[in-house]
């Protein structure tokens, strides 16, 4: 029997820590140790987890303007941390609905809540072989890119379809951003990613960093969103999540487009291998984040990145490709890489080469003698010609009448 199933010492209500005291610490609850816990964190209270929530929220930026813009100030160390407790202290909730295989819905403090049973999720490695066989030709898939609804919301609009969502994974899990701690509070993933090395029988970043590829099913998505207190789903969504290993920041240009083409080859190579493996496994509905702007904690150049997603999706068997964020909000470089995977990348302007007279290494030469830039530019034979003009220039003007 899992630890958290024990009966409690004191009563239910008296189980957990009140939510006063564990702000004060700064901290709520540590992943690391969540093995260790005695304490059922599925019992979190959703409404004090909103109102937290809300409390460390940064103020709303004035209605009229001001002489110092102290809305623009960075949240103090003490809030960050507070933020990241809470997180934490959700996702180990997580983590032991996925150990116990249940939770309670929509609370456990609710008179009608109601237990639900939750599926372990099983992983393992997938890597092309040259041995697989062809795909067969299919009609291009339906690309769709949604600007205000998540991943975790459209899971739920492919009723009867197999959704699959793919994680582009940069390092270990993170609980300081709200966007990239999604997957990992709001679904049984995290439980995942904890059994996959005793699954899969090897380390998860030596399996990713060979190029491979991750296949975990059935993940769970089984919370709501933060700022609502992370309610428990009455109808949990079963999805299956692809894990691709990506590199967080390559170098681009000011033309938003990859600098290096061996950085490009190594994403759209990965961007295909995840549509195969998609396809051999019967997904019908792929959702992917951006990565871009720091989603998922990748920067790669927007219309870059959403033109080589593109093409790789077309040339893909899949029925439905959607494009989502993993948390509704501003994300610098959204709205290029969402236009260049819809429609694909405007051409690269080419502007014209500056002309000689606007040049500021000519103009720096107005009222004085300018020199004769042919001479420095041309070979031997155009010094002869510019020589030969120069003096045709000098004759001319010797002959002209003096006014």
């Amino acid at each position: 029997m899992a630890r958290t199933q024990q009966a409690p010492a004191v009563p239910p209500s008296a189980s957990l820590p009140s939510q006063n005291d564990m702000r004060l610490q700064g901290i709520f609850a540590e992943v690391s140790k969540w093995r260790d816990e005695i304490r059922d964190w599925r019992k979190l209270s959703v409404e004090e987890t909103a109102k937290d929530f809300q409390r460390g929220e940064p103020p709303p930026a004035p209605k009229t303007p001001r002489l110092y813009s102290t809305h623009l100030r960075r949240q103090s160390h003490s809030v960050v941390r507070q933020r990241e407790g809470l997180i934490q202290a959700v996702a180990v909730g997580t983590l032991q609905a996925g150990q116990d295989g249940s939770y309670w819905s929509p609370s456990y403090e609710a008179p009608s809540r109601r237990q639900i049973d939750v599926r372990a999720p099983l992983s393992m490695a997938w890597s092309r072989t040259s041995s697989a066989p062809q795909q067969e030709p299919r009609p291009s898939p339906e690309l769709i890119v949604s600007h205000d609804q998540d991943v975790f919301q459209l899971s739920r609009a492919f009723p009867g379809k197999r959704c699959g969502l793919v994680c582009f994974a940069t390092g270990p899990p993170s609980f300081r951003d709200l966007r990239e701690s999604q997957l990992f509070f709001r679904t049984t993933y995290l439980y995942a990613l904890e059994e996959m090395p005793r699954q899969i029988h090897r380390e998860v970043q030596d399996v990713l960093g060979q190029g491979s590829l991750i296949y975990t099913a059935p993940v769970t998505v089984l919370r709501g969103e933060l700022q609502a207190g992370a309610p428990w789903l009455e109808e949990p969504v079963e999805i299956e999540v692809l894990t691709a290993g990506i590199q967080r920041t390559p170098q681009g240009d000011v033309h938003e487009q990859y600098a290096r083409l061996t950085e490009k080859a190594d994403v759209a190579r990965m961007l295909d291998d995840l549509f195969v493996c998609a396809a051999e496994k019967g997904i019908e509905v792929l959702l992917l984040p951006p990565f871009v702007g720091g989603s998922c904690g990748c920067f790669h150049p927007p219309a870059d990145a959403g033109e080589v997603l593109r093409k790789a999706a077309l040339t893909s068997s899949m029925q439905t490709v959607v494009v989502a964020p993993m948390l509704v909000g501003v994300l610098p470089g959204w709205a290029s890489f969402s236009d260049a995977v819809l429609r694909g990348r405007p051409p690269i302007p080419r502007l014209p080469p500056i002309p000689l007279h606007l040049s500021p290494y000519f103009g720096c030469y107005l009222g004085k003698k300018k020199p004769d830039f042919t001479v420095f530019t041309l070979g031997k034979a155009g010094q002869a010609n510019a020589l030969a003009a120069a003096a045709k220039r000098s004759a001319s003007a010797k002959q002209e009448p003096s006014p």
